[in-house]
């Protein structure tokens, strides 16, 4: 088969965000088919480019990356020339990219100010012409941000025969992840995804209660395909990151949105232990690994505790691997929203899969995240019950340890290969 994806998110960029796209043009290409991904020209403001996970020769798949702001000469290669167009490309963007922020955060526009709209025209174009050079069998657009499903939507009003699946790593009208839509922006921006999405042909997300969100919508067929881990990592996982110097570990890889992911009991547990004189710096810490951790800080200001908690900044994936495997407890924050059920980032099958007992924080005693840790027997969930995780610290530093006994059916579910060839096989029964 012939196939498009259509991705803002793919390597180098490193976000877990970019690992799905990438696992389905790397086994559907390895099966055989042709697979082009449409994807963004990277730019470093969008997060950092060290995401090499491409084997050596691995170019089984076409990579076509969409310039949308001229930074640099094209089909220069004066490298003195780029370097004089990349320097005041670095100076105005950075600005432009906050300003822009600003004002979305300011008048509630949602996405209706994302650079990433200027992506759209030029990505159309360029699939038009690939289609019209040969025709794909189907397209896959993977949200977010809403540009990969409005280029989608285009495509499918232009070439109606290209079967389109729309794929929702997140939810996009029916939470708000920055709470920072409002009215007017929120009916425009709702009218906008009804437009286009309601022209796909399938539907797919990460978990259930999306599915049946998505389903109750749309009316259209909607289908799991949940998120994953691809085996072929697992040599990254190495352990030995931190000095053998007794300390109990706490580690977060990954993004923090305050008062959607909240570390908050833990913090109230960690300062009730402190206070006690049972955890000290010299016993026990909690890391907080990345470089948007929204109300971390501010956490670690109120509850006194700089000298148990530390933010370390950014890493790159290899580097988060390892660090997964070297600490004694990885903590998962689970989303909060009492009314969604269902988020499940990538980062969750990252932990599963490293050897290290997950500690589950939420705002309910159940979900689906939840469920996964536990019936994949890699930790425990304990939503934003105080008393129980200083019953789990207070046994750590006794010698004890989480439960922790993986169910290997469990977690062979999320093989990001089996996962990959079962997307394809779901594609392949509508194309019939």
């Amino acid at each position: 088969m012939n196939i498009l994806i259509v991705t803002h998110n793919f390597p180098p960029e490193n976000a877990v965000a970019s690992l799905r796209p990438y696992s389905w043009a790397k086994y559907w290409s390895k099966l055989g088919h042709k697979v082009i991904v449409l994807t963004t020209q990277k730019a470093s403001f969008d997060c950092p480019l060290t995401l090499d996970i491409r084997s050596p020769g691995e170019d089984l798949f076409q990579v076509d990356e969409i310039e949308y702001l001229k930074r640099k000469p094209q089909n220069s290669k004066d490298q003195e020339n780029v370097s004089k167009t990349e320097k005041p490309f670095k100076r105005w963007i950075d600005p432009f990219v906050q300003w822009t922020r600003n004002i979305r955060q300011s008048f509630g526009t949602g996405a209706l100010l994302s650079i990433r709209l200027l992506w759209v025209r030029p990505a159309v174009k360029r699939a038009i012409a690939l289609n019209e050079q040969e025709p794909f069998d189907f397209m896959i657009s993977t949200f977010g941000p809403p540009a990969t499903h409005i280029i989608g939507g285009i495509l499918k009003q232009k070439c109606p025969a290209l079967f389109w699946v729309a794929d929702y790593r997140d939810l996009w009208n029916d939470f708000d992840e920055w709470d920072s839509r409002k009215w007017p922006f929120t009916v425009i921006e709702n009218s906008v995804e009804t437009y286009y999405v309601s022209k796909a042909d399938l539907l797919t997300t990460v978990s259930d209660p999306l599915r049946d969100i998505l389903h109750n919508r749309f009316q259209k067929p909607a289908v799991t395909i949940a998120n994953g881990f691809d085996l072929d990592d697992l040599g990254q996982y190495k352990p030995g990151f931190f000095k053998n110097d007794g300390k109990i570990r706490f580690a977060y890889t990954g993004k923090v949105r305050a008062e959607k992911r909240d570390p908050t009991p833990l913090f109230e547990a960690v300062k009730h232990l402190y206070t006690q004189g049972k955890l000290t710096k010299d016993n026990f810490e909690v890391l907080f690994f990345g470089n948007e951790l929204g109300h971390v800080p501010s956490l670690v200001q109120k509850f006194g505790l700089n000298e148990l908690v530390v933010t370390p900044g950014f890493v790159d994936r290899s580097t988060s691997l390892s660090i997964q495997k070297s600490v004694d407890v990885l903590i998962f924050l689970d989303w909060t929203d009492p009314e969604v059920d269902g988020i499940l980032t990538g980062k969750l099958f990252e932990y599963l899969y490293s050897g290290t007992p997950i500690l589950g924080i939420g705002s309910r005693t159940s979900s689906a995240a939840g469920d996964i840790i536990q019936e994949s027997g890699c930790g425990t969930y304990l939503g934003k019950d105080v008393d129980k995780i200083v019953q789990i610290i207070s046994d750590l530093m006794k010698g004890q340890t989480i439960p922790y006994s993986p169910n290997t059916d469990v977690l062979e579910k999320f093989d990001r290969k089996k996962l990959a060839y079962k997307m394809l096989d779901t594609v392949a029964q509508f194309l019939i």
